[in-house]
């Protein structure tokens, strides 16, 4: 019985004083459709920060998918997966960065391009607002390697929505 006692004192001792490590981290977190211009694309965000033992560390990841409109032998298709190691967040605004890798694939061929990424995002309007401005969304995309490819992308995002969280303190 007393094994049991110490055993529970103990775990509760270590979730308080994790709790208690400071800010529970910021993040980004939404899917939906950008549009720009009369090209739509298909993107998917999660990342977010944890702190533990007083280390802060940055996870998650991103997808951003646009197909070019063409005929059958010319189409095209970009897409762009994204493990986050970076996390900026100002209010309802962030910036995520991390590297990358671009998948391209057109007449048949495909090709992939490393590279470095940093998405820029802006939450507008709330998860179930009816009105407002819709959220923005930027993607950069910088190419590394050989033959390095360079894409940016920017737009509103109509359906769906990103939701950004800043840090919160926890008591």
């Amino acid at each position: 019985m007393k094994t049991r006692r110490i055993a529970l004192i103990g775990l509760a001792i270590l979730a308080v004083t994790a709790m208690a490590d400071g800010p529970t981290g910021a993040g980004v977190k939404g899917r939906g459709i950008v549009n720009s211009d009369t090209k739509k694309a298909r993107i998917d965000i999660e990342v977010g920060e944890r702190t533990i033992n007083s280390v802060s560390e940055v996870r998650g990841r991103a997808e951003f998918e646009l197909k070019i409109p063409g005929s059958e032998s010319e189409r095209s298709l970009r897409v762009i997966r994204v493990r986050a190691t970076g996390l900026t967040v100002t209010d309802k605004h962030a910036v995520i960065t991390g590297n990358g890798m671009m998948h391209l694939r057109a007449n048949g061929q495909a090709v992939n391009k490393p590279g470095t990424v940093a998405i820029e995002v802006n939450d507008n309007k709330g998860r179930d607002a009816q009105t407002g401005d819709p959220d923005t969304y930027t993607i950069t995309f910088t190419g590394t390697g050989d033959n390095p490819v360079n894409f940016t992308y920017t737009g509103t995002v109509s359906p769906g929505d990103i939701g950004v969280r800043a840090a919160q303190n926890v008591p």
